[in-house]
């Protein structure tokens, strides 16, 4: 048995029993998170690549990239973004504050650190438009950046040169080559520590692009998912290495009860 810390050893347990044990499952799994009908995604009919934990330079991390790639002409191809969050061992998780927060900083009313799942999010919706924008992705930067969109100053890097660029490391444009072409099918994914549906999150994004305005580019919510971490251990009941990672992140707190830091029950 391997372990894994918080929510990077969740990930890698999942990845590795969908790709080594159960591939036949990784179609259910995307229609699972991605809220499809079943036969939507299938062994039959798309192969399927997993970016682990994949650098997209100045457009952040992504803790989980998986694309699907039919396997006929009438096929679409799809790409998903995964961005995980938990809520630490003794500490609580609040999608409402973490919203807040950032449209505070959009408007210009307070500072903004740390981590955010609206901006992680957000980052790969950018990204993808930047990849599609480009008949092919260069190691020259001036053909790898955000230059021509209408970026909010708070998403700018703070440097001479402000954009957002994919950069000149061939790894990341190898990744950039590989989500190109999914046309409208490229999704957004949180999987949160807390209960919320995929609504509830499209409700907040909409407050998000309000605060945006028509000084950046709006995010597409249509294709926006909100998962629970209590739904992803269910979807696993029978995968002794996930499940055996979730019971390896829970431990006695002060109060002498099995505290989860993935998520709360």
């Amino acid at each position: 048995m391997i372990y894994g810390y918080s929510e990077r050893g969740i990930f890698n347990s999942i990845i590795y029993y969908l790709d080594y044990k159960r591939p036949d499952l990784i179609g259910e799994f995307l229609n699972k998170i991605l809220e499809l009908e079943k036969d939507v995604f299938s062994s039959t009919s798309h192969s399927f690549i997993f970016l682990n934990e994949q650098s997209f330079s100045d457009f952040g991390d992504s803790d989980l990239t998986i694309i699907a790639k039919p396997r006929s002409s009438k096929g679409k191809k799809a790409v998903v973004f995964i961005e995980g969050k938990v809520k630490t061992f003794d500490g609580k998780y609040n999608l409402e504050k973490e919203c807040e927060n950032v449209i505070k900083t959009i408007k210009g009313e307070s500072d903004f650190e740390g981590s955010n799942i609206f901006i992680q999010l957000y980052y790969k919706y950018l990204l993808q438009t930047v990849v599609n924008s480009k008949e092919d992705i260069k190691l020259e930067e001036k053909d790898t950046s955000t230059a021509g969109l209408k970026i909010n100053s708070i998403f700018k890097r703070k440097y001479k040169n402000p954009e957002r660029r994919i950069g000149d490391n061939g790894i990341v444009h190898k990744a950039c080559e590989m989500i190109k072409g999914a046309g409208e099918n490229y999704f957004y994914v949180a999987i949160l520590p807390v209960d919320v549906k995929s609504e509830n999150l499209k409700e907040k994004y909409d407050a998000f692009n309000k605060a945006l305005s028509n000084e950046s580019e709006n995010m597409n919510t249509e294709n926006v998912r909100c998962v629970y971490w209590g739904e992803i251990e269910d979807f696993f009941e029978d995968a002794e290495s996930v499940i055996g990672n979730f019971n390896y992140n829970k431990c006695k707190d002060k109060k002498d009860e099995y505290n989860s830091q993935i998520y709360n029950k």
